[in-house]
C-alpha cells in the first residue's frame, strides 16, 4: 500500500478548480443562450443548453469539426469568420440571417489559453435579434407608407389646383363669356376646391389614427369616376381638342374609391401630357374581366415609349427626359397601389404611335354580396 501526502496548498487548489467547474457545467446546462466553444484547430469543444436545442446537436457532437456541424449552423459564414477570429486574436461583432430566415447578432471572442499568452480558441454567442430587425423593418414600412401617401396628396392637390388655376386663366382671357360657359367654369372650380378637401379631410384621418388608417373598399361605379374625371379635365379636354371614349364590359368594382381614382386620373393626364403634335390626341378607356381580375384599359395615340423603358417607368423618380414635366412619381404609384391590392399593371407601347396601360386589379364581392352568396 502507498501512501500519497497532498501538498495542502496544492489540494486547495483542486478543490477551487473542480467548483469551477462544476460552476461552468452547471452555466452550459442553464443558460438559453446559443454559445459553442471552438478550439484553434476549429474542433467544438463544448457547447451551452441553448446551442443544442437551437442547433439540434447532442454530446456526441463534442469532438467534431465545423465542418462537419455547419450544415446544424445554418449560417454559411461562420467557418470564415471564426479562422479569422483565431489568425488575428480579435473579437467579431455581425448581424447574419441564417437559413430559417432567422436574425442573430453573432460575437466570436479569442480566449487565452491557461499560463500561456497564446489564443487557445474562440467563443461563439448567437443572440437573437429576429424580432428587433422586424421591427426596424416595419418601422421602414411605415415610413415608406407615410412618404407614399404624401406624395399622392402632393400629386392630388397639384393636379386639382392645376384645373382650377387654368379656369381662372380662362375666365380672365374671355371678353364675353355665356352663362352656360360660365357655369360650367364654376362647377370646375368647385369640383376642384371639393377635391382639395376630401384629399385633405383624408389625410387628416390618416394622422389621428397614427398610421392604422386604411383606405377602405367600395362599391364604386365607373361611370361615375369617368364623369368627376371629364369635369376635372374639362379645361384640357377642349383645349386639347381631346377625343375622350369609354367602353364599361365592367361597370362596377370593389375597391377604395380615392385610389380608383388616383389610377385612371394619372393615367388620363399622362396620355394628356404625351400627347402626340402631329394629331389631335385620342384616349380610349375600356373596362373588362380577365380571369380573377377586374381590367382598366387606358389607351391613346401619344408620342409613345420606346420597349425598353415600359418597365422603368415604374421606378420611383424616372423620367426618360430630364426636360419632361413632372415628378416621375404618378407611375410609380400606381404600381404601390396596385401591387399592394394584389393586381398588377402593364405598358404596350410603340414610339410615335401611342400606348397603353393596363390594370389588373383583384374583383372583390362587397361583403353583401359576399353574404349572400354564401346563404346560398
Amino acid at each position: 500500500m502507498t501512501l500519497v501526502f497532498m501538498n495542502p496548498e496544492k489540494e486547495e487548489f483542486l478543490k477551487y478548480s473542480n467548483a469551477k467547474n462544476v460552476d461552468f457545467e452547471n452555466y452550459l446546462m442553464s443558460t438559453t443562450m446559443p454559445q459553442l466553444f471552438f478550439d484553434r484547430d476549429l474542433v467544438l469543444r463544448n457547447f451551452t443548453a441553448g446551442a443544442m436545442k437551437r442547433f439540434n446537436l447532442s454530446l456526441d457532437s463534442i469532438g467534431s469539426t465545423i465542418y462537419e456541424i455547419k450544415e446544424h449552423l445554418g449560417c454559411p459564414s461562420i467557418i470564415k469568420n471564426v479562422k479569422w477570429a483565431i489568425s488575428k486574436s480579435i473579437m467579431i461583432e455581425k448581424e447574419v440571417q441564417t437559413k430559417d430566415l432567422n436574425w442573430y447578432k453573432i460575437e466570436i471572442i479569442p480566449y487565452l489559453k491557461k499560463n500561456e499568452n497564446s489564443h487557445d480558441g474562440v467563443i461563439v454567442t448567437f443572440i437573437d435579434i429576429t424580432d428587433k430587425i422586424k421591427d426596424l423593418e416595419e418601422q421602414e414600412k411605415l415610413i415608406e407608407e407615410y412618404e407614399n401617401l404624401l406624395v399622392t396628396i402632393s400629386h392630388d392637390i397639384k393636379n386639382g389646383l392645376a384645373s382650377m388655376v387654368l379656369s381662372v386663366q380662362m375666365l380672365k382671357e374671355f371678353e364675353f363669356i355665356t352663362n352656360e360657359e360660365f357655369n360650367l367654369f364654376l362647377k370646375t372650380l368647385d369640383n376642384g376646391a371639393n377635391e382639395i378637401k376630401f384629399i385633405l379631410t383624408d389625410f387628416y384621418r390618416y394622422n389621428i389614427t397614427k398610421h392604422n388608417y386604411k383606405a377602405e373598399n367600395e362599391l364604386v361605379l365607373f361611370e361615375k369616376i369617368l364623369k368627376e374625371l371629364q369635369l376635372s379635365l374639362n379645361n384640357e379636354i377642349t383645349k386639347t381638342n381631346l377625343v375622350l371614349k369609354f367602353e364599361l364590359e365592367c361597370r362596377e368594382i370593389y375597391f377604395p374609391k380615392r385610389e380608383l381614382r388616383s389610377i385612371i386620373f394619372n393615367l388620363v393626364s399622362n396620355a394628356i401630357k404625351f400627347k402626340s403634335p402631329d394629331r389631335d390626341p385620342e384616349i380610349f378607356i375600356k373596362t373588362f374581366r380577365e380571369d380573377i381580375y377586374t381590367v382598366i384599359s387606358v389607351k391613346d395615340n401619344g408620342i409613345g415609349i420606346e420597349p425598353q423603358y415600359c418597365e422603368k417607368i415604374f421606378t420611383k423618380f424616372f423620367k426618360i427626359a430630364n426636360d419632361t414635366e413632372g415628378s416621375g412619381l404618378g407611375l410609380h404609384r400606381i404600381k404601390l397601389i396596385v401591387s399592394k391590392a394584389g393586381g398588377k399593371v402593364l405598358c404596350e407601347s410603340q414610339s410615335g404611335v401611342g400606348s397603353e396601360f393596363k390594370v389588373f386589379l383583384k374583383s372583390q364581392l362587397p361583403p353583401f354580396y359576399r353574404k349572400k352568396s354564401m346563404n346560398l
